[in-house]
């Protein structure tokens, strides 16, 4: 018998207290974190590319922008886009 499980992304989400994650991304650029769930939001911080960061459980979907918000509260409080989320 496994000692764990793994769970899809739409059951992490689903989960209190979310899931710690890590940013993910093609470059050594940093990943803006925002005050909202939407690119017209401020910004809050930024994380580096390997950055650990810990979802809350929030999830915003705007269709408009074609991007899954998810709400982090470490290392900086805010939204980040979910593509640069790592999937596992």
């Amino acid at each position: 018998m496994a000692d764990f499980i793994e769970l899809p992304d739409e059951a992490l989400d689903s989960v209190a207290g979310g899931a710690t994650r890590f940013v993910e991304m093609y470059s050594n650029a940093l990943a803006t974190i925002r005050t909202g769930p939407s690119l017209s939001s401020g910004k809050a911080g930024f994380v580096r590319n390997g950055a650990q960061v810990n979802t809350t459980g929030e999830v915003s979907e705007n269709p408009r922008e074609g991007i899954t918000w998810y709400k982090i509260d470490f290392p900086v409080r805010g939204w980040i886009d979910g593509h640069f989320l790592n999937r596992y």
